[in-house]
């Protein structure tokens, strides 16, 4: 016996019955990379799949409600425009959207340049072949890759984490230009808009079968 269901985090599965065992295994999925889609855990954490979906705070941060992955996670001490502060590096990580502005062909030295400016920054994504940097003012949708492809700095007090976990602040000026982010392709709304890509395609496969 098999079933087809599309599942709440809105991918399609077709899932196949164990008859001794009476359990559903999964032998199909439209989409693999499940953390690809968006929003799945929320602010401030990461997505995992290994081999069901997980989600995780980051370093520095606490679940908001740990009975509703939804609300996210949040900093457990906020970063006040007067305290120092300083960068912990997420290597092969990226978050999608809510970039404010970007940079152009950005030495890597002065990757987090872009953060120092702005008191709205919460972290800077470096894509690395292309020298490209995006200072976030949300980190939604985390997820990590298995190859090298963008790293992400977060903003951080000075004294929340140890010494051997920070990246040093920079002391030179930035002298590379500063764009605004181009809202058409990038994600960058307030929560009340926010895609649920199970929506849509429940919408689709709806429309498929009238």
């Amino acid at each position: 016996m098999t079933r087809l269901t599309l599942d709440y985090d809105g991918n399609l599965r077709s899932y196949s019955l164990i008859v001794t065992s009476s359990n559903w295994l999964v032998t199909w999925m439209a989409f693999r990379r499940v953390c690809d889609m968006h929003e799945l855990c929320e602010k401030n954490s990461l997505c995992k799949y290994i081999p069901k979906l997980e989600c995780a705070c980051l370093e520095g941060f606490q679940v908001v409600d740990a009975s509703n992955w939804s609300k996210g996670c949040r900093r457990k001490a906020n970063i006040m425009p007067t305290q120092d502060f300083a960068f912990r590096k997420l290597a092969r990580t990226d978050f999608y959207g809510y970039d404010f502005a970007y940079a152009e062909h950005v030495p890597i030295l002065e990757r987090r340049c872009v953060c120092l400016d702005n008191a709205d920054c919460q972290a800077s994504a470096y894509r690395q072949r292309e020298g490209k940097c995006y200072p976030k003012v949300y980190p939604f949708s985390g997820k990590t890759f298995p190859d090298p492809y963008n790293d992400i700095y977060m903003t951080v007090p000075k004294g929340a984490l140890p010494s051997s976990a920070l990246t040093p602040t920079l002391t030179h000026i930035c002298n590379f230009h500063v764009k605004e982010a181009n809202t058409s392709s990038q994600m960058f709304m307030d929560g009340s808009y926010k895609f649920k890509f199970g929506y849509f395609l429940s919408s689709a496969l709806t429309l498929l079968f009238i």
